[in-house]
């Protein structure tokens, strides 16, 4: 059976649906309302893992993914402060129905989360309410 190169891109998540999931591993790192420095690093390096899985050919590097978290900062910091950060995480979750392997996200979240060291409440409240939403065991 031959495929073609067409075939295969069609199973990779298009690039425009990228900032749904970067949006998520935001909310479990500012969940807590402040950014530790190995959350960035593990930010960068959970994002290319899931990118080689989910999109191998989409180009990511880390000056971008830098840029792009700064840009995004305030605004999801402002929704968590407000306490609507379930209500819009169900929204970029929504936009990733599509992807058959949201364990690999979840597995993400879960690293961005436990790389200071502990798992806080609200990270760990956030990665259930995303597996529960997804029916998958956390």
């Amino acid at each position: 059976m031959s495929h073609n190169s067409n075939e295969f891109e069609s199973l990779e998540l298009a690039a425009s649906k990228w900032r749904h999931i970067f949006k998520i591993f935001m909310f479990v790192i500012l969940s807590k309302k402040r950014i530790y420095h190995e959350e960035m690093t593990m930010f960068i390096l959970m994002t290319k893992r899931v990118k080689s899985i989910l999109s191998p050919n989409l180009v990511l590097t880390d000056h971008m993914l830098k840029d792009w978290f700064v840009l995004n900062r305030d605004e999801v910091l402002q929704i968590v402060q407000l306490g609507h950060e379930e209500r819009e995480i169900q929204m970029h979750m929504n936009q990733l129905e599509e992807v058959e392997d949201k364990i690999t996200i979840i597995r993400a979240m879960q690293s961005i989360a436990k790389c200071d060291g502990e798992l806080r409440s609200d990270e760990r409240r956030l990665i259930a309410y995303v597996a529960r939403q997804w029916r998958l065991a956390a």
